[in-house]
């Protein structure tokens, strides 16, 4: 970043922001990925344009629930009105009604798409109930050929806006339901809605990997919506790319924490470590020696020496940078190391594991393996047998 001060504050109150779909701008945003789940989505969306009947969508706060409802809406070949939305913050239960009402008669032979049932005001609930439940208002829908879509937040199909559902459609009425899953679950989609948003505002701005891998591991409470401010955000102090550096200043990654370890451990394990570049340079060449020796008789002299620093300086650095010292990583690599090894060889004998780990002591090595992994090599082995059993058995 440059050298003015700035503060990216991620959403407390995740209330107060999930209308950000509702602007004309995120109706037609494009659904983005490649993921599995994303394009489950895709083929959802394309069926629910030929269905006749309601749609219910739920996702969280800042999922693309307005943009799937326009698209539903923008395949269909039989509604070529308008796409007219409800917002749900209206804020009282006359403006409603007559929000309701007024956005029938826009939606004729359109889509009707009703947002967020689940944070509307009790008052506007009752509105919104005794609206559906009056056959004049479905006679109206029918005749007016207008495609009825509801959204909600919540994920559960026995969540109280789906009993509403069942209360007022009837349990045998036909009504299509399907989930956008969050942001976290489909981390491999990031860096081409990061690709949409740059694009989109013509901004020539790259990202590096180290940076993007840094995105993924983040949990997007606010989902696209919070991914497109934060990229906004990064693009007005950033210059040429965004780096790694420019992701950890805003303090939403915390290096610290159990994903982001195991993920380093993961690394170091396949050799990869091209998404740590924004390390200091004497942690990525230790990083790097103990990617390639950590089953060796290793010392922090040592890797301090192929590091080029001396060892109380790679010992700050560690603690810096990583928040963790030498000897647990090492301990972690070598168990995780073993733990792959016992789920390959299940038959294979404990002192064997421990001998191809780099331990030199079976005593020490069953002491950290109950510390990393919360039970003994033995009752792991155990455990890898009888997946291994049931595996053949099915």
């Amino acid at each position: 970043m440059n050298e003015l001060s700035y503060s990216y504050i991620p959403p407390n109150d995740l209330r107060v922001t999930p209308y950000s779909f509702t602007s004309q701008r995120y109706q037609n945003y494009p659904i983005l990925g490649h993921s599995d789940a994303i394009i489950r989505v895709k083929k959802q969306i394309e069926f629910a344009s030929r269905l006749p009947f309601a749609i219910f969508l739920s996702g969280e706060n800042g999922c693309e629930k307005t943009a799937a409802a326009w698209h539903i809406h923008h395949l269909s070949k039989k509604h070529k009105g308008k796409f007219i939305c409800v917002p749900a913050n209206l804020i009282d239960a006359i403006s409603y009604k007559e929000h309701l009402l007024k956005s029938m008669q826009l939606a004729k032979e359109g889509t009707l798409y009703i947002e967020d049932i689940d944070y509307l005001s009790d008052a506007n609930k009752d509105v919104l109930i005794s609206l559906l439940s009056d056959d004049d208002f479905f006679m109206g829908l029918k005749q007016n050929q207008i495609h009825l879509i509801i959204s909600c937040a919540k994920m559960d199909l026995s969540c109280q806006p789906q009993q509403w559902m069942n209360e007022i459609f009837g349990v045998t009425t036909p009504q299509f339901n399907f989930h956008l899953p969050p942001l976290r679950e489909r981390s491999e989609d990031i860096q081409e809605h990061i690709g949409f948003i740059l694009s989109s505002l013509e901004l020539n701005l790259d990202i590096t990997d180290s940076a993007l891998s840094l995105l993924k591991q983040y949990d997007w409470p606010g989902n696209i919506v919070e991914l497109h401010r934060l990229i906004l955000f990064l693009a007005s102090c950033c210059d040429a790319k965004i780096t790694a550096k420019d992701i950890l200043d805003l303090g939403i990654i915390d290096i610290t924490s159990p994903p982001f370890k195991d993920e380093l451990i993961d690394r170091l394990l396949s050799h990869q470590l091209d998404g740590y570049d924004h390390l200091h340079p004497s942690i990525q060449k230790a990083l790097n020696f103990l990617s390639l020796n950590f089953l060796d008789e290793v010392c922090l002299e040592g890797v301090a020496a192929a590091a080029f620093t001396s060892p109380s300086h790679l010992s700050f650095l560690f603690r810096e940078h990583l928040s963790l010292s030498f000897k647990p990583l090492l301990n972690q690599m070598r168990i995780e190391f073993a733990k792959r090894k016992i789920a390959e060889y299940p038959n294979h004998s404990i002192t064997d594991i421990c001998l191809q780990s780099g331990f030199g002591d079976l005593s020490h090595f069953e002491k950290m393996f109950k510390r990393y992994s919360g039970c003994t090599p033995r009752e792991y082995r155990n455990q890898q047998r009888k997946k291994r059993k049931h595996a053949y058995a099915s």
